[in-house]
């Protein structure tokens, strides 16, 4: 109850006020101005309100709440713009919450006190500096050059440099999804467990299974069991956890709903929290599982890569690349980052005067049947010249492929259509061996005086393979900027006219894929009727990668832009 304080506080709130007005103040009013809430207190040893930056993102801190009063009967508090949470209290009894920061830079806390009657006066907030989470402990890129058998890891600095023994059947130096990658056909590699496994902290890798069947793809392994694992569990990615050391423990495990795909790259991000002793499973930057992690976490003997315990390995086949160990949890904003692929520029053509690529990749495209360059024909008069095809056998292509087109990947043109003779023309074509990979097709619609955009993906190259159809009418009659994006880690393809969606149309997901073998197309199909265009085609581009709806937004602008030399960063 804290008498002498309540008392203090009382005689410091007349202190405040003259007879005159509290003469003014009816009886009823004055009942109620007694009960109003005072601002609460908030202090932190770990996050102070001093202007200095402190611990980081991902790391509890306590922070105290008090009510000066002694009345409160429950505290509301806030942290940022996040959901509030309640705390009961009693008499205003002071309550410690633990909270980890969600972002760096300036955080603030907003409480506010209620007593029994639901009454409440002004809130607090509470100011603190946050620094940048910390660095993971260690990060295996997995870059080795071919024939390697032991995996350098980065660590943070002042902490010694770590090298990984390989154990088995490892193959370095394929490609990844940064880099090189290492393949992974029932041998592993093992080190020492680096984190107290039964705190806070997280496991993240890149993985490509080329098989089914449960397996593992990192692990923070005992003697007969995984503490921890990032793995597959009946065709999906899982988070689990053991709850000993010891051949049938029992597990916890936090699955995603969505299936994993073979032979497609997945980032899988596992985070433990200790303090509110959860499961939280991250895939392709997308929180997909969050569940009570049940009783203490043990600490692990080490750290496998491509397998799990000695007693339950279930070896994983496929590539692993990025793998990263932190000895904290990660956020969701961090697990968005860190599934974050850049795209490249793989082509771009400008046709202002040839065929020329204008990036460093050298892939040329080669004019045929009376295809032109034409100085009165460059998209909307910022570009000094375009592709010109009479509809009649003209058309350009490359040699060869310009990216994998069974991974992400991203090609747009700017296409005009006054010349549109109201039959089926195709813009672009991605070639197989036995039909398109796509392709990007302008067709008469319900309406005789427009035109509708048509793409069509093929997830196999082998004869009558399924295909998949998307459609959108989002066309200005002049020049269209069509952008086609497909993103091989959700399966998604999407078709984008002049940088928009058509509503329900122009998306769909669960579309598998395969690498075109033939070169890139403008003006015709490959195969069966080659429905060439007519009219002027400009500013093709091709990247590896899927772009953004903000960076289709900005391929889409009225201007010729500079082909970048780094990774594409459209905004």
């Amino acid at each position: 109850m804290r008498p002498r304080r309540r008392f203090a506080t009382l005689l410091a709130a007349l202190a405040v006020a003259t007879p005159a007005s509290l003469a003014a103040v009816p009886g009823s009013a004055w009942a109620g101005a007694r009960s109003l809430m005072p601002a609460p207190a908030v202090t932190s040893a770990d996050y102070p309100d001093d202007d200095a930056w402190h611990d980081g993102v991902g790391r509890y801190g306590d922070f105290t709440i008090d009510d000066p009063s002694d009345q409160a009967a429950r505290y509301e508090v806030r942290l940022n713009d996040q959901k509030p949470l309640d705390l009961p209290t009693h008499d205003g009894a002071p309550v410690t919450v633990t909270i980890a920061p969600y972002r760096n830079g300036p955080n603030y806390l907003t409480v506010e006190s209620f007593g029994p009657k639901g009454e409440n006066g002004p809130p607090t907030q509470y100011d603190f500096l946050v620094n940048q989470g910390s660095a993971p402990k260690a990060h295996w890129k997995l870059d080795e050059s071919a024939g390697a058998r032991t995996l350098a890891a980065e660590t943070r600095t002042g902490e010694d440099p770590l090298s990984t023994r390989v154990v088995g059947r490892v193959t370095t130096g394929v490609e990844g999804q940064f880099g090189t990658a290492a393949r992974f056909a029932g041998g592993h590699a093992v080190t020492k467990p680096l984190v107290d496994t039964s705190k806070s902290f997280t496991l993240s890798a890149w993985a490509k299974p080329s098989g089914d069947g449960d397996a593992t793809v990192v692990a923070e392994a005992g003697r007969h069991a995984d503490a921890f694992a990032l793995r597959s569990v009946g065709g999906h990615w899982a988070f689990v956890k053991s709850d000993s050391d010891s051949r049938g423990a029992a597990t916890v495990q936090a699955v995603a709903e969505q299936p994993l795909y073979q032979d497609t790259w997945a980032h899988l991000v596992g985070s433990y929290d200790a303090t509110q002793k959860r499961l939280r499973l991250y895939v392709n930057g997308l929180p997909a599982a969050d569940v009570p992690s049940g009783g203490p976490a043990w600490d692990a003997r080490s750290l496998r890569i491509g397998a799990g315990a000695p007693g339950r390995a279930q070896p994983f086949h496929g590539d692993v690349d990025e793998v990263r160990v932190h000895d904290r949890m990660v956020v969701p904003d961090e697990a968005a980052r860190m599934a974050k692929v850049p795209s490249e520029v793989r082509g771009r053509w400008k046709f202002n005067t040839d065929g020329a690529d204008d990036t460093t990749f050298g892939h040329p495209m080669t004019l045929h049947g009376g295809a032109a360059i034409d100085p009165e024909w460059g998209f909307y008069m910022s570009s000094p010249a375009g592709l010109l095809l009479n509809g009649d056998g003209a058309y350009a292509d490359t040699a060869a492929p310009v990216m994998r087109t069974g991974e992400s990947f991203t090609v747009a043109a700017w296409a005009n259509v006054e010349r549109w003779t109201g039959k089926p023309m195709t813009l672009l074509s991605l070639p197989g061996r036995n039909g398109n990979r796509l392709s990007v097709r302008y067709l008469p619609s319900e309406d005789p005086s427009w035109g509708k955009w048509q793409l069509v993906m093929t997830e196999a190259d082998a004869p009558g393979a399924q295909t998949t159809v998307l459609e959108n009418f989002n066309t200005q009659l002049w020049w269209d900027r069509v952008v086609v994006v497909y993103d091989a880690v959700t399966r998604t393809m999407r078709l984008y006219v002049n940088g928009n969606l058509d509503q329900d149309r122009s998306e769909k997901a669960g579309v598998g894929g395969f690498d075109a073998t033939g070169g890139l197309q403008v003006g015709r199909s490959a195969f069966s009727d080659p429905e060439y265009w007519t009219g002027a085609v400009d500013d093709v581009w091709a990247f590896r990668g899927a772009l953004t709806r903000t960076e289709v937004g900005y391929l889409s602008g009225g201007a010729e832009i500079d082909t970048p030399t780094a990774p594409w960063n459209g905004d």
